[in-house]
Parts: C-alpha cells; structure tokens; sequence
C-alpha cells in the first residue's frame, strides 16, 4: 500500500496564484499516489471555490491572521502519512 500525501496550499490574499497553484500540484502527482489537496484561505471566491468542490479539494476558509494557526488548522485536517506545504504569501 503506498502512503498517502496531503499537499496544503496556504493563501493568503493572493487570489491570482490559487489556480495555478492547485493545477501544479494535481499534475505533478504521479496517478498511483493517494493524495489530497487542502486549500486554506482568507477569502471567498466563486471560481477557486467551485474548482476546488468539482476537484475533491479540501477548502478551509478562516479570519485567523496568524500564520503559525493556518498550519495547524490544514494540518488538523490532514490525512496524510506526509504533509508538504506550499505558502502563497503576501510578498
């Protein structure tokens, strides 16, 4: 049985990278992977989020401004035997 990989893309008001960022990660996985995709961010948006619903990605909306709690919300809700991490920052 392979392991299973959670990728959590955290965003934080960058709504222009979020969709490259979700279809870089679902392409770069290879087919025999188990994976998921956990999007954590602090802004609705009608495209990403209905994206992310017909993908099966985990979306996690917050007001939490601390970045150190974003982690451990996506991690709280990983299922993974390994999280990766890719931050959309504000710079």
């Amino acid at each position: 049985m392979n392991p299973r990989v959670s990728i959590i893309i955290n965003c934080f008001s960058r709504r222009q990278y979020v969709m490259d960022a979700l279809r870089s990660a679902q392409e770069q996985l290879d087919p025999g992977i188990e994976y998921e995709i956990i999007l954590i961010k602090n802004f609705h948006d009608h495209d990403i989020d209905s994206f992310a619903e017909d993908h099966g990605i985990i979306n996690i909306f917050t007001t939490e401004v601390e970045t150190g709690k974003w982690f451990e919300i996506a991690a709280r809700n990983a299922k993974g035997d390994y999280i990766f991490f890719i931050l959309i920052s504000l710079l």
